[in-house]
């Protein structure tokens, strides 16, 4: 794997990515791989999630069961409580430790892409190679997921002056995910509210008291309501942080906008950078991606929004410097 990342200070990272824009270069093989890799890591997090989701919904439906029924109230109260035990002890640990393997790769492909350096402190070891390989041959072959690599990720930035187009793809993939997380958080929130107000509707229509409203509705729900409110939190938090990584990247951007970039101040863009992919890195492994189902709705509407961004930004980007 070519080692950019880490390897001298800013001029010689420019040098090396500046031959090949990063359009181009998210298509050489090595990071193709990269991204089929944490592809597949990433997908695996995601279906222990939706297992965990699964098993917490089919909790919360058995107590639709039992007061349309009236009976059963213990066993699934006593499941409900199990449930919620065995998700906090065992499945929410295993998620966290699949995630960080996943958020590395994709830290890796992002240094790597972006020229810069390897931050061991946060981001530990790399995944050897071997373990990246084996993970990218995982990838359905022609599937979707593996068009969406092929197609390339980030918008054409080949005119934008190093390493303000590194800041500029930074720019596109915390604005996108900030529109991905605003709309899961809505959704979880939205189904938190019906299932409350179908309970406390039923609860009512069957005149039950409130005692028997606990044991057979709320307390078999709670798997499901701990899982939906510990994401809603967790999604505002990751949306908070990137908010404000946002925020100074637009700040920095916007005032570099039709200057010219010498070499001390390409040197501190270049630091800005790490540093703002340092935060990105501190992000993602606060919690998985959003359901993929999500971002495919959203998909085509979104890219052609950061595609004008991006063409807006080749109008008003920095240039090279002669010093």
């Amino acid at each position: 794997m070519t080692k950019l990342a880490g390897d001298g200070g800013p001029a010689k990272r420019s040098a090396l990515v500046g031959s090949r824009s990063i359009v181009q270069r998210q298509l050489e093989p090595e990071l193709v791989e990269l991204q089929k890799a944490m592809a597949v890591a990433h997908r695996r997090v995601q279906i222990i999630a939706s297992v965990r989701t699964v098993v917490s919904v089919v909790l919360a439906a058995l107590a639709l069961v039992v007061v349309v029924v009236g009976r059963g109230a213990t066993i699934i109260s006593v499941l409900g409580l199990a449930g919620m035990l065995i998700l906090a002890a065992l499945v929410t640990p295993w998620i966290r430790l699949m995630l960080r393997r996943a958020v590395v790769i994709q830290e890796t492909f992002d240094s790597e892409l972006f020229g810069l350096p390897w931050n061991e402190g946060l981001a530990g070891q790399r995944i050897p190679t071997a373990e990246v390989h084996a993970l990218s041959r995982a990838l359905r072959s022609g599937g979707k997921r593996e068009r969406y690599i092929l197609a390339g990720w980030y918008d054409d930035t080949g005119d934008i002056a190093s390493p303000m187009d590194v800041l500029v793809c930074q720019e596109q993939n915390l604005g996108w995910d900030l529109r991905l997380r605003v709309r899961y958080v809505l959704f979880l929130g939205s189904a938190v509210a019906v299932w409350l107000t179908l309970g406390i509707g039923l609860g009512f229509g069957r005149h039950l008291l409130v005692d028997e409203l606990l044991l057979t509705w709320f307390v078999p729900s709670l798997p499901a309501f701990v899982l939906a409110l510990e994401l809603m939190v967790n999604q505002i938090e990751i949306y908070s942080e990137r908010k404000r990584l946002l925020s100074a990247l637009v700040r920095v951007v916007g005032a570099q906008a039709n200057c010219t970039i010498d070499a001390a101040r390409r040197a501190e863009l270049w630091r800005f950078a790490r540093q703002i992919q340092d935060g990105v890195f501190a992000t993602r492994v606060l919690g998985p991606r959003v359901p993929y189902m999500l971002y495919r709705l959203f998909r085509s509407k979104d890219e052609e929004d950061y595609q004008v961004q991006t063409t807006a930004r080749h109008a008003a980007a920095g240039t090279e410097g002669t010093s």
